[in-house]
């Protein structure tokens, strides 16, 4: 892969995080599109990058609308709560609203020199994992990891630095214990080689701070591996995530599903099923049978969501595109 392909690939990654990033961030900019009733079948939330407008449609195609409050949703339950990184003057705050965005409740507001970065609920939403850092007066960095603590009446509470040096995106297990994310393997020197990673942040109620491990793959490419999420469902360890690997000259990013212990992963897309080079984000549905990601729509320069069996057993099917605009970064809730 030559330099110039690497270059387009990152910017690609870079420009596909950037949207999500905005809208997940942003303070002040609640705007309803939509005012409706929480969803109460299936929804796939994404991001429209033309204005970072969340977007939401049913897994078979129907009911594309904009929705009003960006953020990691609860995955069930009543009720529907928003997760959001918000800014009260310099400093970060994590805030729950309701679906509409309003009713904002502060769950942790750790003050001056914390910079949170992305957050997410555990699947029963009792717990909440925060990836981000601590900077001094100076701007240098502190401390740097995902911090963890559990729903209370308070807002959060026992919030605690539980692992270093965390990445972003983290994404809970089943069992509520423990996060994947993605991350540089080594930052100091190949920052744009992602790796695996899998950090323990114990049972509520612990303090201990703990380091993550990178999951050893079989078979991986050099390229890096990206955006990995845990299975929602009880009872499994998968994983699914994005490898960037070489075909004659070019690349593609292909998805696959690993356990948490590593080994041989499991191949979901290839060149004969998927058509899109470029396949980022993927998302499993609640059962854990159909895995929705972002990819480049063919003959376009634009990206669509779309979905696949878990299993590899089918090709991909469209689920929404958006005139002259892509779109990123799903979401499976039911």
């Amino acid at each position: 892969m030559n330099g110039r392909t690497r270059r387009w690939l990152r910017r690609r990654t870079q420009l596909a995080m950037a949207p999500l990033l905005a809208a997940v961030l942003a303070a002040g900019q609640a705007t309803v599109l939509l005012a409706a009733e929480p969803p109460s079948s299936e929804t796939i939330y994404f991001v429209r990058t033309s204005d970072a407008t969340l977007m939401s449609v049913r897994p078979d195609g129907t009911g594309l609308v904009a929705v009003g409050c960006p953020g990691d949703r609860t995955q069930g339950g009543t009720p529907r709560r928003v997760l959001r990184i918000e800014q009260d003057g310099d400093a970060s705050v994590l805030v729950s609203r309701d679906e509409q965005c309003a009713d904002a409740r502060v769950l942790w507001a750790p003050g001056a020199g914390y910079v949170l970065g992305t957050a997410s609920w555990s699947i029963d939403g009792t717990r909440v994992a925060v990836a981000g850092r601590r900077v001094n007066g100076d701007g240098a960095v502190v401390e740097q990891g995902i911090w963890v603590g559990e729903v209370c009446d308070a807002g959060l509470c026992g919030v605690h630095l539980a692992a270093t040096p965390g990445g972003s995106f983290p994404s809970w297990s089943p069992d509520g214990r423990r996060v994947v994310y993605g991350r540089a393997v080594d930052p100091g020197t190949n920052p744009s080689l992602g790796g695996i990673f899998v950090a323990d942040l114990g049972l509520p109620g612990a303090t201990t701070v703990r380091g993550d491990r990178q999951i050893l793959i079989a078979g991986s490419h050099p390229y890096g591996q990206y955006g990995p999420a845990f299975s929602p469902v009880a009872g499994t360890d998968l994983i699914v995530y994005t490898e960037t690997t070489p075909k004659a000259g070019w690349v593609r990013n292909e998805v696959f599903v690993i356990t948490s212990a590593g080994g041989t992963p499991r191949q979901v897309t290839s060149k004969s099923t998927a058509s899109s080079p470029q396949i980022l984000h993927p998302a499993w549905s609640p059962d854990g049978t159909w895995i929705a990601f972002d990819g480049v729509q063919q003959g376009t320069t634009t990206a669509a969501i779309f979905k696949i069996r878990a299993d590899g057993s089918s090709k991909p099917v469209l689920v929404a595109s958006v005139p002259r605009s892509s779109c990123y970064a799903p979401s499976w809730r039911r």
